[in-house]
């Protein structure tokens, strides 16, 4: 029953958003997913530590809708617009949807990217980090989620470390329902989806209980 919840889910949502492009397949894009749900568990599986020194699991956020990318502090080129679009998105946020919206941001350099180089970084940036956690860990978790993902990295001539700069937007079950790509229109269209997605999980619960409802009448 979840798994079919699941897909129904994702098929009502990719219908609006395939007006802002192609839509995401995460069975395409991500092969090592078998399919939505285990790409879920596995990734939930996964523990980091926050910019508080708190162990973070994106499972942890299950019920929530989560977006995610992949970043580092000290990046010069496509982070500091990652951030500041991120800060768009939680400022143009309704109240009602913040309680129920999670923005996770993933160091890609976490032997260098401590809690508390994070932690300064969001005191530097003026981040509300109430709904807004930055994660760092083990480098081999850290590569782990990032293979996930799908995002490349690798060092420039000037040992840069580039990177791929892609946002992604993750259901109540940690299925992932769409990505977008390092742009100022990546704000909107991240916001619509999340109300979207907000809205339709209300209705779906709303479903589900006036159905239990109805079969504890029946039943009784």
């Amino acid at each position: 029953m979840k798994r079919m919840i699941t897909i129904a889910l994702i098929s009502a949502l990719l219908i609006p958003f395939s007006l802002h492009g192609a839509a995401f397949d995460p069975l395409k894009e991500m092969p090592k997913a078998i399919d939505p749900l285990v790409f879920s568990e596995r990734l939930a599986a996964i523990s980091f530590t926050d910019q508080t020194g708190e162990a973070v699991s994106i499972g942890d956020f299950r019920g929530q809708i989560v977006l995610i990318n992949f970043m580092y502090t000290t990046c010069g080129t496509v982070c500091p617009m990652q951030t500041q679009y991120m800060k768009s998105i939680h400022q143009e946020m309704p109240e009602e949807i913040r309680r129920d919206f999670v923005m996770l941001s993933v160091s890609l350099l976490p032997e260098e990217e401590t809690p508390n180089v994070l932690s300064d970084y969001t005191r530097k940036m003026n981040i509300d980090s109430e709904n807004w956690r930055f994660l760092t860990g083990l480098p081999s978790v850290v590569t782990k989620a990032a293979e996930m993902f799908g995002i490349k990295t690798q060092r420039s001539e000037n040992n840069v470390l580039e990177h791929t700069a892609t946002f992604f937007l993750l259901d109540g079950n940690g299925v992932i329902i769409q990505r977008y790509a390092n742009q100022v229109a990546a704000i909107q269209r991240i916001t619509s989806d999340v109300m979207a997605l907000h809205e339709l999980n209300i209705a779906n619960s709303a479903g589900l209980s006036a159905k239990a409802a109805s079969f504890s009448s029946a039943t009784n």
